[in-house]
């Protein structure tokens, strides 16, 4: 199994040792799937100076209350996870007495509920991270932070992983040339998971450029298959595929660009069992849909664990005469929360789920004479389908690197008529009551929404026999 801490950019790993020892807590939401395990840092808590009880170079000790009030949090917020952090003055490691208290700090935890207690220890020279259950202690082997401007990967070193092998820099040299951080980039884009949701024009396009910016590994979903009016703007399209399903059509050509690439497929719409379980394992989601219900959908799916989703979509707009006004295409980018606002909060509407939107407008045509459909035709022009896929993969490939210091558009529109782009995303701003990413929404909660059952033998936390101080050293 495959343990992931997923952090989003705050205090809570820095290195502040400032002459005595920090200590911050997390409270963390559970993803679960397969063979893989991600522990999603929701809410950090950072002690005040006067919750330490004693506080030297080389150890450190909190109130015993305020430790009852982060188990008690967490129990409250249901959230089956506790993250406990300190720092060390000179190396990183677990001493004795790190041992000795994790083990029986993981007993307490469990009195409250909680079923996973994960501690840190960061040093000069890094950092080292296990998470103990029931089941005993097994070192984190990765931890992925989120910022608002790029991806960091950090591995703990008491970790046996070992991400892929370096870039290969005759294949990317003209791209390496661009500077501004871009070997960092590709060297995060090769190690990365991308979840693509819809892979028609739009996410064929996509997937074609991605696959020269050096990724390795998709799960690529959609239900479709390929007919022969697809045949004018599908990346990879040959003569004969009608029939055959886009994702295994892709498959077929991400594979013979890269025969080592890690494709997985699933031929369903989403959300769905299979593909909900596929995507846990993803760590940027794409998103290039017919329909902002799944767009929606996406973006709670998104926030529930703690992942950063890029969408996309074109459509050609036509007036009453069959006039084209306005041929375009746009992105939306959403940050893990609390990083940014969700596809919601970006002016994305949905309504009914498409099946049924499709129902009544049958339904509508079959008796209102000259009812004309009030949304944009199917995009079918090949041009703007690549231009959509460039955007993507830009908006990706800026998010990871330092091209450029300004933040990534959160919502970008290209237009044809006339030509031009606009960058909205000042538009837009978290809403606090937003059921996506709002603060009382459930993101980050991963498996564990919307609440963890409570166990029965718990009657009063206040009779959970909880160490009066927690002591760390590095003696």
């Amino acid at each position: 199994m495959k343990n992931i801490l997923v952090i989003t950019e705050n205090e809570l790993l820095k290195w502040n040792f400032n002459g005595s020892e920090s200590i911050s807590y997390g409270i963390c939401g559970v993803s679960e799937c397969n063979d893989e395990r991600r522990f999603l840092v929701r809410e950090p808590i950072i002690p005040a100076d006067n919750n330490y009880s004693y506080r030297d170079s080389a150890s450190a000790s909190v109130e015993g209350d305020f430790v009852y009030s982060v188990y008690e949090l967490a129990h409250k917020r249901s959230l089956p996870c506790v993250a406990f952090i300190h720092t060390h003055p000179g190396k990183a490691f677990f001493s004795q007495k790190d041992d000795q208290d994790a083990e029986r700090h993981q007993k307490v935890v469990a009195d409250f509920g909680i079923k996973y207690y994960i501690r840190l220890v960061i040093g000069k020279d890094g950092l080292v991270a296990s998470v103990n259950s029931s089941n005993g202690s097994v070192p984190i082997d990765y931890i992925l932070i989120y910022k608002t401007k790029g991806i960091e990967v950090v591995l703990p070193k008491n970790s046996d992983f070992r991400p892929v092998a370096s870039l290969d820099y005759e294949l990317h040299n003209r791209t390496l040339q661009i500077g501004g951080g871009i070997d960092s980039a590709l060297k995060t884009i090769r190690f990365l998971k991308f979840g693509v949701i819809g892979v028609g024009g739009g996410g064929s396009a996509f997937v074609n450029v991605l696959k020269f910016l050096g990724a390795k590994h998709f799960t690529l979903i959609d239900p479709d298959t390929l007919e022969k009016s697809n045949a004018n703007r599908f990346m990879g399209y040959h003569s004969g595929d009608e029939g055959k399903p886009k994702v295994d059509v892709i498959k077929r050509e991400l594979l013979a660009y890269d025969s080592s690439m890690d494709v997985e497929t699933i031929q369903e719409p989403f959300p769905s069992d299979n593909t909900e379980k596929a995507l846990k394992n993803c760590d940027i989601i794409v998103t290039v849909p017919d329909h902002h219900w799944v767009r929606i959908k996406a973006s709670e799916f998104a926030a529930l664990h703690l992942k950063p989703l890029f969408s996309g979509g074109a459509g050609v707009y036509v007036t009453d005469d069959g006039m084209p006004y306005r041929i375009s295409c746009s992105t939306w980018f959403q940050l893990p929360t609390p990083l940014g606002p969700c596809l919601k909060c970006l002016g994305i509407e949905a309504g009914l789920p498409p099946m049924y939107e499709q129902m009544v407008f049958e339904a509508k045509s079959s008796y209102i004479k000259g009812l004309i459909n009030p949304g944009p035709t199917p995009a079918s022009v090949v041009t703007l389908h690549n231009q959509l896929g460039n955007l993507l993969a830009r908006q990706i490939l800026f998010y990871l690197s330092d091209i450029s210091d300004k933040p990534v558009p959160l919502h970008l529109v290209y237009d044809e008529i006339p030509l031009r782009f606009e960058n909205l995303t000042s538009l837009y701003d978290r809403i606090d009551g937003c059921n996506i990413c709002g603060d009382k929404a459930f993101w980050g909660y991963g498996d564990y929404a919307p609440k963890l059952p409570n166990k029965e033998e718990i009657q009063d936390l206040s009779e959970v026999e909880l160490p009066p101080l927690y002591d760390v050293s590095e003696s």
